[in-house]
């Protein structure tokens, strides 16, 4: 092979690992997360079942931006089955509080979850169980695509939990809801994931 043949090859293997690198880069970058959330103290039928009294309300935390930008974390990923989509991800603000769903199960279609668990970090790292009887309900999960021009796919749902267990104790209890929401009614928290990996929906 001639030498002048040898560097464009050379050079042009480069180029394509440059283009790769890009390329990958972009892909992980569109990753986004937009979730709002509070996290709440318990009530009288919560210290009825245990939970410990005195607590401080948390402060509103938002997320609304791709991972890695400006602090914020975001992590997801899908897992399907020909009946039913499990769901792993995290969300997390720059200051270090987060929510995340493990092997949380929700129906093909969407729906509500069949079972899984959900945390969330606040003072305390806290977990509950989530499904029908559970202390976390997930619910209204969607599955879909940004738009019919075959956008990034799309999760979005809400989530409320009540008497959620601390794990350094399980006497103290905490809620998990929209910031939103009325005084002293539960309301559960939006959330929406965009190019989470391992969501197959067929492009229009």
């Amino acid at each position: 092979m001639r030498p002048k043949t040898l560097t464009a090859l050379l050079v042009l293997s480069a180029a394509l690992a440059l283009f790769a690198g890009a390329c990958n880069n972009q892909t992980e970058s569109r990753l986004f997360a937009t979730m709002n959330w509070k996290m709440r103290c318990p009530d009288a039928a919560d210290f009825a079942n245990g939970c410990s009294m005195g607590c401080t309300e948390g402060l509103n935390r938002s997320v609304n931006n791709f991972a890695g930008v400006e602090g914020v974390s975001v992590s997801c990923n899908v897992t399907e089955s020909p009946t039913s989509r499990t769901l792993n991800f995290r969300i997390g603000t720059s200051s270090g509080q987060s929510v995340s769903f493990q092997n949380v199960a929700v129906p093909m279609a969407g729906g509500s979850a069949l079972s899984g668990t959900v945390r969330f970090r606040e003072d305390n790292d806290y977990t509950g169980l989530a499904g029908p009887g559970q202390p976390c309900q997930v619910s209204n999960v969607t599955f879909t695509r940004e738009d019919t021009s075959g956008g990034d796919t799309v999760i979005r749902g809400n989530v409320l939990c009540r008497a959620m267990r601390a794990d350094a104790d399980n006497r103290i209890c905490r809620g998990l809801t929209d910031p939103n929401g009325p005084s002293g009614t539960a309301v559960g928290a939006d959330f929406e994931i965009f190019a989470c990996p391992g969501l197959v929906i067929s492009a229009p």
